[in-house]
């Protein structure tokens, strides 16, 4: 096309015929390629999802298996209530004794000092 204004498609070559069709399949293959590695990446995407769904799945599976091992919490609250109760016992025992053996402490360092001042008195002033 040199100047003229000629209408579009007159004077084209068998040579440009052959490099039109050449380009049109060049775009073909150049476009094939691409639908292929993107049907490439999207199994491959696909797959990797799959295997993600399976894992969050299986981990799902043992939280539930899991779950069923854990007790309940009215069992829970149940059993620290009676621990609870048990605890209050042991500590109102534990300050009987306590009082039960300040007592015989004091029983017994009073019968010692008692005992300590009759010897002592009996060697001040022995009973003949």
């Amino acid at each position: 096309m040199t100047g003229t204004n000629q209408p579009l498609g007159t004077g084209v070559t068998g040579l440009t015929l052959d490099l039109l069709a050449e380009r049109i399949e060049s775009e073909r293959a150049i476009r094939e390629a691409h639908e292929a590695a993107a049907e490439s990446a999207l199994h491959t995407a696909t797959s990797a999802l799959d295997r993600r769904l399976e894992g969050m799945n299986e981990f799902r599976a043992q939280l539930t298996e899991q779950n069923r091992t854990f007790i309940s919490q009215t069992v829970f609250d149940a059993k620290i209530e009676a621990l609870g109760q048990r605890l209050t016992l042991l500590e109102r025992q534990a300050e009987r004794q306590a009082g039960v053996i300040a007592t015989w402490r004091f029983l017994a360092g009073g019968g010692g000092i008692l005992g300590l001042v009759s010897i002592a008195l009996w060697l001040i002033h022995p009973v003949s």
